[in-house]
């Protein structure tokens, strides 16, 4: 397997989640009352969802000018203001835009948290996510450490919080073609989310799917479906079994078993995938458009030709659709 197909089985779940506008395996949101993790409220993610793009920029930024006129230009409520565009920014692709306010944010928190204040490692891991997605890994994997050392510092090394920054960095490294690095972060953040009574379910599936793409690129393949199965375990009787969450695994298992041949058991779990998706985010949602194109090649396999065409045939449609009307469709991460 080349670098190139290596980046993309470790890309394309997660391009799937961007495309949900979901938080990401890091579930950064459900941390709001612990940390100030950033992120888009639910208004103005709504706005974004629905296409309304510049109207969710303009009342982003209309909250970054009525906080500053309320606190002043050094308070860390500013911070959390600029973050918030930081991500609408970032959810635009206006990385540039995006890096500048996180950074602001960052000053700021320094100034008024002090250095070692969680807040900080926040900003950091703000600044190292947005280049993530802007493909500058080296500038991504300096912040990652910095927000890894800084939570660490703040809240002990098997905080539930470090465990979301080891998380990330997993990922970039996984990018990178980092293999045995990425395979030690992930499971050090494993460690932490199966000993912790505060992890949520969500973040324990996420961590695993991770592991499991680690270890397809690594072609360990049996390991990688044990680690998928742990996924779905974790799942069974929790309605993450019925969300995008469980689309996306079941997705990364088609996939999986494609690779292998296993021709039936891939249909069985882009079956499963698209009834997930389609419930979770729509009949139209581009989400399905990598799942229908999977399961098309595979009803090839299985001499269902016409099946196959007309599961291909929707998948162009929803893709062209998204990628000429969408202003925020997610650009893969570079190689």
């Amino acid at each position: 397997m080349n670098d190139r197909s290596r980046h993309f089985v470790a890309s394309i779940c997660i391009a799937l989640l961007i495309w949900l506008c979901a938080e990401g395996a890091h579930s950064l949101a459900a941390q709001k009352n612990e940390t100030p993790w950033s992120e888009i409220s639910p208004p103005i993610n709504e706005l974004l969802r629905s296409g309304h793009v510049e109207e969710a920029v303009e009342k982003a930024q209309h909250n970054v000018k009525q906080v500053r006129e309320k606190f002043g230009p050094s308070h860390p409520e500013l911070a959390t203001a600029m973050s918030q565009l930081g991500r609408v920014y970032q959810a635009l692709n206006r990385f540039d835009e995006a890096a500048m306010l996180y950074s602001q944010a960052l000053e700021i928190r320094k100034g008024s948290l002090g250095i070692t204040h969680p807040g900080v490692a926040v900003s950091e891991f703000d600044l190292a996510y947005n280049y993530r997605e802007a493909g500058k890994y080296p500038r991504a994997a300096s912040l990652y450490e910095q927000a890894l050392s800084t939570m660490e510092k703040a809240k002990g090394s098997t905080h539930r919080d470090v465990a979301i920054v080891l998380h990330d960095l997993a990922i970039l490294r996984n990018f990178q073609i980092k293999d045995i690095e990425a395979e030690a972060l992930i499971k050090r953040a494993i460690a932490i989310r199966e000993a912790s009574v505060d992890a949520t379910p969500h973040e324990r599936v996420g961590s695993f799917v991770v592991l499991g793409q680690i270890y397809e690129q690594q072609g360990k393949n049996s390991d990688a479906r044990a680690s998928y199965d742990n996924a779905l375990k974790i799942m069974d009787g929790t309605k993450l079994s019925e969300d995008y969450t469980a689309g996306v695994l079941c997705f990364a298992i088609g996939n999986l078993e494609s690779r292998r041949r296993n021709f039936q058991e891939a249909d069985r779990f882009y079956g499963r995938s698209l009834k997930v998706l389609e419930a979770a985010s729509g009949p139209d949602s581009p989400a399905l458009g990598p799942v229908l194109q999977g399961r098309a090649n595979v009803l090839r396999e299985l001499n269902r030709q016409e099946e196959a065409t007309a599961a291909e045939a929707r998948a162009n449609a929803l893709l062209k659709q998204y990628y000429e009307n969408s202003p925020t469709a997610p650009s893969s991460p570079a190689h």
